[in-house]
């Protein structure tokens, strides 16, 4: 998941395959390609950094009173009850990163806890080809 800046992400409402395929490119890029640093730069234009002890914070207060919830350092990770499913989230300085197996209930837990403190949020699957805002942009009305 990435955060992108206000202005980018109201401007690719609705063409979120863009931002997809930029990120798709440069994930699959070698660092050694001519081509890696010009990505490098473009993603890092479009997003922004991490607050990594907001959401420290954040996460903690919403899923501290869990019983199966773990916190070590910038990494967090719940098990679902009755072994469902687990979800770890990472927190990195450019984006987080996060590990699902089972059920999609852990992901939709940190889905909606990161929604609720930044619209701007980007969450990607290479794997799957899926992508999307964690919570939905409001359109900009014009007059």
């Amino acid at each position: 998941m990435y955060l992108i800046k206000k202005e980018f992400a109201e401007h690719f409402y609705h063409r979120e395959s863009k931002i997809f395929q930029l990120y798709q490119e440069f994930f699959w890029t070698r660092k050694t390609h001519p081509i890696f640093e010009q990505l490098e730069r473009q993603v890092n234009y479009i997003s922004r950094a991490i607050p990594i002890s907001e959401i420290d914070l954040l996460l903690q207060s919403f899923l501290s009173h869990r019983n199966h919830y773990q916190k070590v350092s910038s990494i967090h990770a719940i098990q679902m009850e009755n072994q469902k499913g687990q979800a770890t989230m990472v927190l990195k300085e450019r984006y987080i990163e996060m590990i699902c197996t089972g059920s999609f209930d852990g992901e939709l837990l940190f889905f909606d806890i990161l929604g609720k403190f930044d619209p701007y949020f980007f969450a990607m699957d290479f794997t799957n080809e899926r992508y999307g805002w964690l919570s939905p942009i409001k359109e900009r009305k014009f007059v």
